[in-house]
């Protein structure tokens, strides 16, 4: 399989979001802005429809290849997360993201601890892609199908990825992204492999020292299991939950 030789959304990305799977299983055409989304067949559907527990299934039988990749990428947990930047070396690519949801969790931090911290630092991840074979900025039309754009990514909201394919020389990417009028940019991406530097948890360590020092690795973990919540009381939960968790464990 090789994403540039695709022309259909849904032949290499079937959960992406915003798509015509929702109008199909969870019944959201009408709520969608864009009124004239074509809706798939159902044949059509049931051919590249991928479940998501297939789809979990398929990403935890190749941890040995994504590495520590797994933990940020494939399961959308850098929902909203914003591109700083993007830069090109030979055949590398490097993407900085602005981590939002590590963001959004130091804010909520502040507010329920007695901590003085300062929300003003960026809290930032690199995804950097090696030996890169395609890359393309695309957008869809109401068929979905696939046109090459040349927009900017630079300041766009990270929405979702999908891994598309993998084996053990080439992984297979796609990822939506959006700006502030809800317009969506998809990039195919097809890579060697993928690293992630996590400037935010070095960060992390250098800030916080005491009781919440381990909440980084914490609330990665439930990241990824529940992904993509925005809203304050989900950190505020899982605060507390790390709380508890530390008093359980130092009480054993």
């Amino acid at each position: 399989m090789k994403v540039e030789k695709y022309d259909k959304l849904y032949k290499i990305a079937s959960m992406l979001s915003p798509s015509i799977y929702e109008t199909v299983f969870h019944y959201q055409y009408q709520g969608r802005l864009d009124k004239d989304t074509f809706v798939l067949p159902q044949k059509v559907f049931e051919k590249y429809y991928i479940s998501e527990h297939g789809y979990k299934v398929f990403l935890d039988s190749n941890k040995a290849k994504l590495k520590n990749t797994r933990n940020y990428i494939g399961l959308g947990q850098l929902y909203k997360s914003v591109i700083t930047s993007i830069t090109f070396n030979d055949d590398q690519c490097n993407i900085l993201l602005e981590y939002t949801a590590i963001n959004n969790l130091v804010k909520n931090l502040k507010e329920v601890s007695n901590l003085e911290i300062d929300t003003k630092k960026k809290y930032t991840l690199g995804i950097i892609f090696n030996k890169v074979k395609h890359f393309s900025i695309n957008k869809a039309n109401k068929n979905e199908v696939l046109i090459k754009t040349k927009k900017k990514l630079e300041g766009l909201l990270y929405l979702k990825d999908q891994i598309a394919y993998m084996d053990k020389d080439c992984i297979e990417i796609v990822i939506s992204l959006n700006n502030e009028d809800n317009e969506i940019t998809y990039l195919l991406i097809s890579t060697e492999s993928i690293e992630v530097r996590d400037y935010a948890k070095e960060l992390w360590k250098k800030t916080f020292k005491g009781e919440f020092s381990m909440l980084y690795d914490y609330f990665i973990n439930i990241n990824n299991s529940y992904p993509m919540e925005t809203e304050d009381y989900f950190y505020k939960n899982t605060i507390e939950s790390y709380k508890k968790f530390v008093k359980d464990f130092l009480d054993i």
